[in-house]
């Protein structure tokens, strides 16, 4: 149960903006935005984060779909920053179409991972997402499509969720169509899927 709340407390907080006065700001946070895509805890890293966040953005686009729009990224050095947006224990967080990498999360695949994200909420509905599909494809389609390059995925409940993804997939399944495939996407199921500007 605390992992629904937790999902759905990430999810609200994607509808709400990340800009300046949001509780999301990172700004507020002590981090430099570049762009209105790029923050970043080190501005003297920008190079490489743009780099990062072009390399994942393409790759989303070009293998996954197209996201509706840009995410916007803030790019913690420390456990600190991090730790005022989500769990250390994460190498990234989505809320939304706003992500939060952590200081050991500056890899392709862990951007990627978490655009996949934003791709599953755009298409599918994020309430929909976060309340009705089991996390094996969720997280397994995440991982395995990001192309993680980690045999051994930090922890053993993920693991799990990229094998059994990866049976379904080899079942023959179209990861395309969701696990539910035939149910209509509505507005309301979008709701959350949008909104950080």
């Amino acid at each position: 149960m605390a992992v629904v709340w937790a999902v759905l407390v990430g999810l609200l907080a994607g509808c709400l903006p990340s800009g300046q006065g949001s509780w999301l700001d990172p700004e507020r946070r002590g981090m430099v935005c570049v762009s209105e895509t790029l923050c970043l805890e080190e501005p003297e890293r920008a190079d490489e984060a743009e780099a990062l966040y072009a390399e994942a953005l393409s790759f989303v686009e070009r293998r996954i779909g197209p996201l509706g729009q840009p995410p916007r990224v803030a790019f913690c050095s420390t456990p600190q920053c991090f730790a005022q947006y989500a769990n250390p224990v994460f190498s990234g967080y989505s809320f939304g179409q706003f992500m939060v990498i952590n200081q050991k999360g500056w890899e392709p695949h862990i951007l990627r991972h978490e655009m996949i994200h934003q791709w599953q909420y755009e298409q599918f509905g994020a309430l929909r997402v976060a309340r009705l599909w089991p996390r094996w494809y969720v997280e397994g389609m995440a991982y395995m499509l990001s192309e993680d390059p980690r045999d051994e995925l930090p922890h053993p409940s993920v693991q799990a969720y990229r094998a059994e993804f990866q049976a379904w997939i080899a079942a023959g399944h179209d990861w395309r169509d969701g696990p539910y495939a035939k149910l209509p996407v509505t507005d309301a199921d979008r709701t959350l899927s949008g909104g950080v500007q």
